[in-house]
């Protein structure tokens, strides 16, 4: 340093320091050493704080994104999560340690469900400084998600109509389901190699018009519901335009009948 004072901001708590000044020449000269002074931080009583769990209280089925963020004085250390069936009685669902060390911290964890019962649970988290220091597990109130790790029902009796020019894939919604909304797969000319055609269909059915005359299209579908659970492929139906039967129609011409046309003005059909 070139100053006449150092500042030392990376100190640890209940630890006693050791320095000495050395003074060194343009030429790179030291001088002796100057007499050593001690100096000892305090021990860190101050308690890290849960500040926010997120997400918000949703519906799951595989995993929970947590994201806690956590405050200290000194250092953030790592969060504990636990769940709770009864906001009482509390089990562990695993740790985390932070990336930085630093006072203020986001600390990512996905909490796996495969051992989670469905149903209403809820989630908590402690946290710890570099001291060991734990927060107060009701410094934040817990959030409280439901689980569901049960698929819908399949949607049933798809059929295919034809109409003005397009294939309406139809299906009934399974009954006594949570279903949000379907994913549409879709074959040419064999029942095999299906790719995603629609990755989010609210509605029960799906329009195609994307198709050429003469070829035939294999249809499935399956539900989706809140939690991301996926039901088992409906039935496969197909269907085929055999040939263009509809006439095009001419619906406007500007200018219209017994109108003037301007020089160089288009017609607009």
């Amino acid at each position: 340093i070139t100053d006449t004072k150092y500042v030392d901001s990376e100190l640890a708590p209940n630890t006693k320091y050791t320095y000495y000044v050395e003074a060194y020449d343009i030429d790179g000269n030291a001088s002796q050493a100057s007499n050593k002074i001690e100096a000892a931080t305090e021990i860190d009583n101050i308690l890290p704080v849960i500040k926010s769990i997120m997400p918000v209280s949703n519906v799951f089925s595989k995993k929970i994104p947590l994201s806690i963020t956590v405050s200290d004085n000194i250092s953030v250390k790592s969060v504990l999560i636990q769940y709770s069936y009864d906001n009482i009685n509390w089990k562990d669902a695993g740790s985390a340690e932070a990336k930085h060390g630093s006072a203020n911290e986001i600390i990512g964890y996905g909490m796996d469900l495969s051992e989670i019962n469905d149903g209403y649970i809820y989630v908590r988290a402690i946290a710890y400084d570099s001291s060991n220091n734990a927060s107060n597990s009701s410094s934040v109130s817990a959030v409280k998600y439901y689980i569901d790790t049960t698929k819908p029902d399949s949607p049933q009796n798809l059929k295919v109509d034809y109409s003005l020019g397009k294939m309406d894939v139809r299906w009934n919604a399974p009954a006594n389901s949570d279903a949000a909304f379907f994913k549409v797969y879709r074959s040419v000319n064999n029942s095999a190699n299906f790719i995603l055609v629609d990755n989010h269909c609210p509605y029960i059915n799906y329009i195609d018009t994307d198709f050429e005359i003469g070829n035939e299209y294999f249809y499935k579908v399956i539900a989706v519901d809140d939690a991301g659970n996926e039901s088992d492929y409906s039935e496969i139906v197909s269907g085929k335009i055999e040939s263009d039967t509809f006439k095009p129609e001419v619906l406007s011409i500007n200018p219209k009948s017994n109108g003037t046309l301007r020089t160089n003005q288009g017609i607009s059909i």
